[in-house]
């Protein structure tokens, strides 16, 4: 029976005694601060007992809110971006057996998240879906039940008269096409 490589399941035998003496001599002496007056401004939430304080451990020099506000904030608004196109637009779907295939299948995830950002920043400014949600969007707004009729000039699209969102779909256009 043949061994498993070290890393896999832990340490091999012969790195047991190299793990030891680094863990006793280990250095951990490189300078940190803790942003304490950083208060949670991201997102201005009292909860019922009391302010929210965050504190963040950084080395970066600078101010501790500047840190906070900038970068860390920066960082989380970031990451719910990529959690927003995860969920709204099924870019974690990777369930080709094909690299290309999956790979196509992300591109175009990122192309409609690229197409419904520009509609939010653009076209939905000012409106009641200006803050929302891609998948907010495309229910409310993109998925519309229409007839499609074609002849040989042009192709037309027969939206629904009992749309709620008629005016606001008008609006977008213009935005776009003037």
């Amino acid at each position: 029976m043949r061994s498993r490589p070290s890393g896999r399941n832990g340490p091999s035998a012969s790195t047991k005694g190299a793990e030891k003496k680094c863990g006793s001599s280990l250095n951990l002496s490189i300078r940190r601060r803790v942003g304490s007056e950083a208060t949670g401004h991201c997102e201005s939430r009292t909860l019922p007992q009391g302010a929210n304080p965050r504190y963040v451990l950084t080395n970066l020099e600078g101010r501790a809110q500047a840190l906070y506000d900038e970068i860390y904030c920066a960082r989380g608004e970031m990451e719910n971006r990529i959690k927003e196109q995860q969920l709204g637009l099924f870019s974690d779907r990777t369930s080709c057996h094909a690299w290309w295939a999956n790979q196509f299948r992300l591109l175009l995830s990122s192309l409609g998240y690229v197409l419904l950002e520009t509609l939010r920043r653009l076209g939905l400014n000012g409106t009641q879906l200006a803050r929302a949600q891609v998948g907010t969007i495309r229910l409310r707004l993109l998925k519309i039940g229409a007839v499609i009729t074609r002849n040989t000039r042009r192709v037309r699209l027969w939206l629904s008269s009992s749309f709620p969102l008629q005016q606001l779909f008008c609006s977008c256009l213009v935005h776009f096409y003037g």
